[in-house]
């Protein structure tokens, strides 16, 4: 049987035990090794063929198992060795790849529902050919224990060469065979007089034989599961319970699930998988320890029986839970990508399908039957490279629209696996959406109205922190959260940063989704806004159908999101109020859920919260506190029960190997690969082995973090049960002072002192045995957790000053820290004090807290001294004051009070009239345009002045001698050679051949010396003008001062005033003024015709005409 022995010995770097008769040394080990569930960085190898894990072994003639006093022990083969007369016993840690690969395989061979195990540490003790104490004769056994882990799982595999005595001459043996007495135990004890696993023949003659036998179907190697609470056998076995992998899948069916546990005697075993109330499917062996079964169509998202049947469906004698799981929650195995040239790629792994060809097919969900139906075989014997590409032009599909449907390829054959894309919405013509948004449109308008009980049962949080928080009524909606990475994260709800979906549904069956920016704000409009849904998201295909389909053929594949959105309105959380906490942390202190603070250190099972006569119970159970090996007068929270009404019962308890574990009906559940699970009447979440949140459909909501080897909780509750709860949380009815009431209705004073809170209210608030959620492991017992006489520390013990110090200056003034700190003696569990009141605190600020306000639109500065209800937000202008007080008010839901943009009143100082001229207004405030006229022979510094919002005016009235008239003279800079003329006591100024240029320069070059473009208002000047170039100019066009440039058809004069039908004109073309002139948009005096033409802009061979700016 050498075959089934690693490698050992000095050569594979063994380290050789002296020789000895009885115990071992301790070695410490590089990786914690994870047992009866508690880890361990040390052990022995104790010469009897134990390894121990607490202690070294002396007892050579084996005691049957349980053994309690603390022999925690791995046993490949218990009995009198001795190496005084040869042999050896050695052993080595490793973490060689070939002895990980090796260990790996074995593992997954033995538990095939651990397909993702991969070995990191490995630790091999082999007893070769050693001889057993008082041996007269030859015989000799050798014999390996090999232990296997990845830090969080733990196995043991025993592996056996030969095998040829069993006891020692002082355990009855005999001298010269070995044979007779009390032979050697195989197996495992936890230590605790409860808790072990004996391999058969143990204690007898026949484990002589033990190098023939196996649980793994391999004479010679028995392999265990070793880390958790119930040892368990590797391999298969006739009527033992099964195992599948995985334990989930989409709802769509599909998945291929492989069943191990039991023995399949060959191939020719009929299997048959019965799913819930699914009609049976026929599955296959893979091997003799795997039956094989594809999952079929489930419709929801849920859990169900999964039955085996070994024999074609006559019987089935085995079961286990399958979850059913919303595909929003998983990876898609197909990715699609819709094309811009009407094509759709499908990608996928190819190993992910067994053959060479696949076959690409369309699915349909009927509503009326709810069936998963095959509309359209898009593709047949496709080659399985991984990618195809499909058109989908007018009639791809035979049917007008599949509303909710999915793509998927799978090999073809009946025991394939099917691989799905994600839920969509398909139509045969793209172009008919909008008249199915509007067939939709008319249709749902005429149901029954489910908006009013939403609104009123399910309003959206008002910030996305309560959103976050309030994880008794929402939970995040996987298709929108911002750490996706897929590029479909929030298609259905673009520009939002993060959504939520009400847990719970109204009478009718609807559901909530809120979606919020990354302020924390609400979306309520555009394109990213929350929406209601008329079938709740947990029915999936049915919402997809009344919900998404809509938005993808109104939204996404026609312009018709008005359509949407007026019978899918997102919720303004009118009406919302956040549920309140009440919090459990430490060296169990409580923050009830009025906010009273005190300490009780019980030691049982206690009733945290009553919630309306027993229709929400939570209990917690509090032990000792044990510090580095000693007992501790204190206790911690180490586990939770909880149930409501006809729910399932959630425990969550501390577990040092995988630091929390989660149960559900006392089944421990992993939430390693799925970390968000439907269970009857509520939803687990828990995305870190150290934290957890059950969700209860009432609303209630339990958050559990482990921290420092206990358990720290929040509650929170909807309003609704206000005045409804009792136990160590609370009489919650917004008066701390009656919190301390006992169940007997007695209100012990809330200024009562430690020791009288332990007595006389919370040692009141155990449970009795019968009331108990508990369930209970091997050896455990609701006596063995109560202990009423149990005495904690009242006060804090004497320490040393150093240390008083040290607490102090890590706790600060937070006394919950201070106490646990002294009573532990540990700095550490500071931290755990110090976080609960820190997120306790942030909870209520949250909780009481408005959202970010926006500042009006006016120029000033929102002035705002916190959040907290109660506090207002004024206003300081920038300009000017207010002209009425302006304030907006937090108000007790959490909202702004509503009040108008505020008003800044903006006056200007009193004009002063210009000497020889005069003021058309005395009006002075912002933006008001005050015209300034002069008497003859002057003229205006400008011709208006307009009150600014600095309150000062844009210049000084004044009325200045007009110079000398002489045009070249006034108006010097511009160039020799232009020709100057007056008209109407106005220069004009008409520009050089050499001057051509576009109009913005035009204008440029006469506004820069004091004029503007020339402005033709009336005929007189239009005949001018004419006459001028006739008899003083070569024939060019002119540019004069008119324009469209920002709004087409709208005319401006360069003197600011509006060019309006009814004007005088002179346009070449019939309409006044033109129309459709695209990029053209300034105005000439044309060449020839002297009429007004619209041409382009930027053309550069236009001369033009100033004038001078008058008022």
């Amino acid at each position: 049987m050498s075959h089934v022995l690693y490698p050992y010995g000095r050569l594979a770097g063994d380290t050789v035990a002296p020789r000895n008769d009885e115990g071992g040394e301790m070695i410490s080990i590089s990786t914690s090794l994870p047992y009866f569930d508690r880890l361990h960085n040390s052990l022995w190898v104790n010469t009897n063929g134990v390894i121990s894990l607490l202690d070294e072994l002396w007892q050579y003639t084996p005691d049957p198992f349980p053994l309690g006093d603390g022999r925690r022990l791995i046993a490949p083969f218990w009995a009198d060795v001795i190496t005084w007369l040869g042999g050896h016993v050695m052993y080595r840690e490793t973490t060689d790849s070939s002895i990980l690969e090796r260990a790996t395989t074995d593992i997954i061979t033995a538990f095939p529902e651990l397909p993702n195990f991969h070995a990191t540490w490995v630790f091999i003790a082999t007893w070769h050919e050693v001889s057993f104490y008082w041996s007269t004769g030859n015989n000799r056994n050798t014999f390996q224990a090999v232990l296997v882990s990845n830090g969080r799982y733990g196995f043991a595999i025993f592996n056996y060469g030969d095998i040829t005595w069993t006891s020692g001459t002082d355990s009855g043996g005999d001298p010269r065979t070995g044979l007779g007495g009390i032979a050697a135990q195989v197996g495992f004890n936890a230590g605790n007089g409860m808790q072990y696993f004996s391999v058969p023949a143990s204690r007898t003659d026949a484990i002589v034989d033990i190098e023939t036998t196996s649980n793994v179907n391999i004479p010679g190697r028995w392999v265990f599961r070793i880390d958790s609470a119930v040892i368990r056998d590797g391999g298969c076995h006739t009527d033992g319970t099964i195992a599948i992998f995985p334990f989930f899948g989409t709802m769509l069916g599909g998945t291929k699930i492989s069943i191990s546990g039991i023995c399949f005697e060959d191939a020719s075993v009929n299997i048959r998988c019965k799913f819930g109330d699914k009609d049976p499917v026929s599955g296959w062996i893979d091997g003799n320890f795997t039956a094989t079964c594809i999952s079929p169509f489930l419709a929801v998202p849920s859990r169900v029986t999964l039955l085996l049947s070994v024999d074609g469906g006559s019987t089935y004698d085995h079961q286990t839970v399958y979850t059913s799981v919303d595909p929003d929650r998983l990876v898609a195995d197909l990715e699609i990508t819709e094309n811009s040239d009407e094509t759709i790629t499908i990608e996928w792994h190819a190993s992910s399908i067994d053959g060479n060809t696949v076959n690409v097919r369309l699915h349909a969900f009927d509503e009326t039957t709810g069936t998963w139906d095959t509309v359209a075989q898009l593709g047949t014997n496709i080659p399985n490279t991984g990618s195809y590409t499909i058109s989908t032009a007018d009639g791809w599909i035979p049917v007008a629209a599949v509303k909710t449907g999915a793509l998927s390829v799978s090999a073809g054959h009946w025991n394939s696996r099917v691989l799905y894309g994600e839920i969509s919405t398909y139509l045969a013509v793209q172009t008919t959406a909008p008249a199915l948004c509007q067939s939709w449109y008319d249709e749902d308008r005429l149901l029954p109205d489910f908006l009013q009980e939403l609104s009123r049962d399910f309003p959206c949080p008002r910030t996305l922190f309560q959103a976050r928080e309030d994880t008794g009524s929402f939970q995040a909606d996987p298709a929108c959260v911002p750490t996706s990475t897929s590029p479909r994260n929030c298609l259905y709800h673009p520009g939002a940063h993060h959504c939520v979906l009400s847990i719970g549904q109204t009478s009718q069956g609807s559901g909530q989704q809120c979606c919020y920016t990354e302020r924390r704000r609400p979306v309520l409009d555009g394109p990213g806004r929350g929406t209601a849904d008329r079938i709740h998201a947990s029915s999936k295909l049915r919402h997809y159908g009344a919900d998404i389909y809509p938005w993808n053929v109104c939204c996404k594949l026609s312009s018709n999101c008005n359509l949407y959105f007026e019978l899918r309105p997102a919720n303004d959380g009118a009406g919302y109020v956040f549920p309140w906490p009440g919090w459990t942390w430490g060296d169990p202190h409580f923050l009830t859920l009025d906010g009273f603070s005190y300490t009780f250190n019980g030691a049982g099972e206690f009733l945290l919260l009553d919630v309306n006569n027993g229709e929400f119970r939570l209990q917690a159970r509090m032990e000792q506190l044990i510090q580095d090996g000693s007992v501790v007068n204190a206790t911690i929270l180490t586990s939770l029960a909880m149930k409501e009404n006809a729910s399932e019962t959630a425990q969550v308890q501390l577990n040092e190997v995988r630091t929390m574990d989660i149960l559900v009906d006392g089944q421990l559940t992993d939430f390693q690969e799925l970390t968000v699970q439907d269970f009857t009447g509520f939803v687990v979440t828990s995305e870190t082995s150290s934290e957890a949140r059950v969700s209860f459909h009432s609303g209630i909501s339990v958050a559990v973090r482990a921290e420092q080897d206990m358990l720290s909780i929040a509650v929170t509750l909807p309003l609704r049960f206000r005045g409804k709860t009792v136990g160590l949380l609370g009489k919650w009815n917004a008066d701390p002072a009656d919190d301390l009431t006992t169940p007997g209705g007695v209100v012990v004073s809330s200024d009562s002192s430690i020791q009288d809170i332990h007595y006389q209210f919370g040692l009141l608030w155990m449970i009795d045995e019968e009331d108990s959620l508990f369930s209970y492991g091997p050896g455990e017992s609701y006596s063995g957790f109560s202990d009423v006489g149990f005495i904690p520390s009242f006060e804090t013990p004497p320490v040393t000053p150093e240390f008083q110090a040290a607490a102090e200056d890590v706790c600060g003034d937070n006394q919950a820290c201070l106490y646990d700190v002294l009573v532990t003696g540990r700095l550490s569990i500071a931290n755990v004090s110090i976080r609960a009141v820190q997120e306790y605190t942030e909870q209520i600020e949250e909780l009481f807290t408005c959202v970010l306000l926006d500042p009006p639109n006016v120029p000033g500065t929102l002035v705002i001294s916190n959040y907290s209800i109660g506090s207002v937000a004024t206003f300081e202008c920038e300009y000017g004051f207010l002209a009425t007080p302006w304030e907006r008010v937090c108000q007790s839901d959490a909202s702004w009070s509503d009040a108008p943009p505020p008003d800044c009143v903006v006056e200007c100082p009193p004009l002063i009239v210009p000497d020889n001229g005069a003021l058309n207004s005395s009006d002075n405030s912002y933006q008001d345009v005050v015209k300034v006229t002069c008497d003859p022979g002057y003229e205006a510094a400008q011709c208006t002045v307009t009150c600014q919002k600095n309150a000062t005016w844009s210049g000084v009235p004044t009325c200045n001698v007009i110079p000398d008239p002489t045009c070249h003279v006034r108006f010097s800079t511009f160039p020799a050679g232009g020709n100057f003329a007056m008209y109407d006591n106005r220069c004009h100024w008409f520009s050089r051949a050499i001057d051509k240029t576009d109009y913005t320069s035009a204008e440029r070059f006469c506004e820069t010396r004091g004029m503007r473009l020339v402005t033709v208002k009336d005929s007189a000047k239009q005949e001018w003008i004419e006459d001028y170039i006739i008899n003083n100019l070569a024939r060019r066009n002119f540019w004069i001062g008119l324009k469209d440039r920002h709004t087409e058809t709208s005319f401006m004069w360069s003197d600011g005033t509006a060019f309006n039908n009814g004007d005088y004109s002179n346009w070449h073309r019939v309409d006044n003024p033109p129309k459709h002139h695209k990029l053209r948009d300034c105005v000439i005096i044309h060449r020839v015709r002297k009429e007004w033409a619209v041409v382009n802009c930027n053309k550069k061979r236009n001369r033009f005409i100033c004038e001078t700016a008058t008022c």
